[in-house]
């Protein structure tokens, strides 16, 4: 590992793991840091033999503690920023994690790692995942991507994603190089200086480089720019190509561990348009409705059950296949493409949100009777969040106020950008209010819409 502040060999790495006190497992959370304080905590996590809930620190307070309860967290960990916030069990810096005596030094290849991830409900499912199936993903991804022990891979990406933890156990699977970026440098500037060679991005960060002026020269280095976690404009993809960024395209899912298809290396640009080739140890299907049914060594063990954390939910149906939510097909040539999605999820930036969320959030401010968030197209971030709202009768709501209350509740790239009333012109047009034809209202008609809040 490289940082700014610090450089850490896997000679070292092992023999601080040969360290770590022993005792009882727990079920711990642990809030991501894109750092290498994160990555000591959560190898040491393991090594101690503790189930570990991925979590972010851009969740508001209330939202932890939801996860907390939900899960049962014994501790928390995280970086020492947040020590003086209340939490409602004991909050461990990462710095002590490795003197806290709560775990064994038996590593466990079935110790459950827990992502968060937004599902077809209104509420979010806890992903949980072990160093095996972690491990299947990472070995299919490594055969695809030329990464070795020589590759020097730039951490942008959150560690409680799946696109983020699979950097770091790609790494740990080639004994390869992971690089922070220091905050003072751009991206241009890390990618050059530090000789990276892998990068993985959403396309909102892929956008942003290309706002960049660089020539081909500059990024010699670079063997493989992956893009992933939203659908890419092609156009956007072309441009990259044209001015030689190694591009390859991917399709992936919290439940299979990151990625399922990638293009290759040498794609041409018939491959560009698609998601690229199934990787190993992966299987792929498509049912007769169109949905994108995957199975194979990287498939989650199952959903997180509050109720009964010892009986996991089973994704899967009875032949073994887990339901994407995802439509598509599959091409001559063996390649998938992606052509919607089935549930009402909006994906901002490579980020999931959940429309219902959003709205069960809305419904409980005072004065508001009923709403629908749709995602609307946005050059920067592939959708963002939109809300029509119907309101009680003179009733009057500032709009500063309902951006704090959902700011208590959710991440900011959750927010609604715009909050409009429904459209008179929509009323009574069936029992059932058409998420679709609020969209194209809103796509033909914004200019005319009403804000809701004042």
């Amino acid at each position: 590992m490289e940082s700014p502040n610090l450089n850490f060999s896997f000679d070292d790495l092992h023999h601080l793991l040969q360290r770590v006190p022993r005792s009882s497992p727990q079920f711990i959370g642990i809030i991501e840091e894109t750092s290498p304080d994160f990555i000591l905590a959560f190898l040491v996590a393991l090594m101690q033999g503790h189930d570990i809930f991925l979590l972010s620190k851009r969740h508001p307070h209330e939202q932890l503690e939801t996860i907390i309860s939900d899960a049962k967290l014994a501790y928390l960990v995280g970086p020492r920023t947040i020590e003086n916030i209340n939490f409602s069990v004991d909050f461990i810096p990462f710095e002590d994690l490795s003197e806290f005596k709560f775990g064994s030094t038996h590593l466990r290849p079935q110790n459950h790692i827990i992502f968060q991830t937004s599902g077809s409900t209104q509420k979010s499912k806890y992903v949980v995942h072990t160093l095996d199936t972690l491990m299947a993903n990472a070995k299919g991804v490594v055969e695809n991507s030329q990464l070795c022990e020589d590759s020097r891979t730039l951490a942008i990406l959150p560690f409680n994603h799946v696109g983020g933890m699979g950097l770091l156990i790609r790494g740990l699977l080639t004994q390869s190089t992971l690089v922070f970026q220091d905050k003072d440098i751009s991206m241009l500037d890390t990618l050059i200086q530090s000789q990276i060679t892998h990068v993985s991005f959403v396309p909102t960060q892929l956008r942003a480089l290309l706002k960049s002026d660089f020539s081909i020269d500059d990024i010699l280095n670079l063997t493989s720019v992956l893009v992933g976690g939203d659908r890419t404009d092609y156009s956007v993809v072309a441009e990259a190509k044209k001015r030689g960024l190694p591009i390859q395209l991917t399709y992936g899912l919290t439940e299979m561990a990151s990625q399922v298809t990638t293009t290759r290396l040498d794609a041409d640009d018939f491959e560009m348009n698609t998601s690229g080739q199934l990787l190993a140890n992966t299987d792929m299907t498509i049912d007769h409705h169109g949905e994108i049914l995957v199975r194979g060594e990287s498939l989650c063990l199952g959903y997180l059950n509050p109720t009964q954390r010892n009986n996991l939910i089973d994704p899967r149906d009875d032949d073994g296949w887990f339901h994407s939510g995802d439509l598509g097909y599959i091409n001559h040539k063996s390649q998938l493409i992606v052509t919607g999605r089935i549930h009402n999820i909006i994906i901002s930036g490579g980020e999931n949100i959940q429309a219902e969320e959003i709205e069960t959030s809305l419904m409980q401010i005072e004065g508001v009777d009923e709403c629908y968030v749709i995602g609307t197209p946005n050059n920067e971030f592939g959708e963002r969040p939109i809300a029509f709202i119907r309101k009680s009768n003179d009733i009057i709501i500032a709009e500063s106020f309902v951006r704090h209350s959902l700011k208590l509740k959710h991440p900011f790239f959750m927010i609604p950008d715009a909050f409009f009333l429904f459209p008179p012109e929509l009323e009574n047009t069936g029992i059932k209010t058409s998420r679709n034809n609020l969209k194209e209202f809103y796509l033909n008609h914004s200019s005319s819409l009403l804000k809701a809040f004042s």
